[in-house]
């Protein structure tokens, strides 16, 4: 969406970016699951739908969050990476 917006640019097709990305060691795609969309609708923070399953997913599996996004990293109930 962010791509689609021009609010993301990318220097390869986002198919090409994703397969690249997830043939790197130790990084797996993970499945959006009832618990964690119960979990997103639970958090005390701004509405976006997407940042609140991100978030959501890195709490779920007890993961620490990859982000550059400097609105979930200050937030409370994140651990975040970068």
């Amino acid at each position: 969406m962010l791509i689609r917006r021009g609010r993301l640019a990318l220097e390869t097709p986002f198919r090409q970016w994703t397969e690249q990305v997830l043939a790197v060691p130790r990084i797996e795609a993970r499945d959006l699951t009832a618990q964690v969309a119960v979990v997103a609708d639970s958090l005390n923070m701004h509405t976006d739908p997407a940042d609140r399953l991100i978030v959501a997913t890195a709490m779920t599996l007890e993961a620490p969050l990859v982000t550059k996004d400097k609105t979930l990293a200050p937030l409370p109930f994140v651990r975040p990476l970068w």
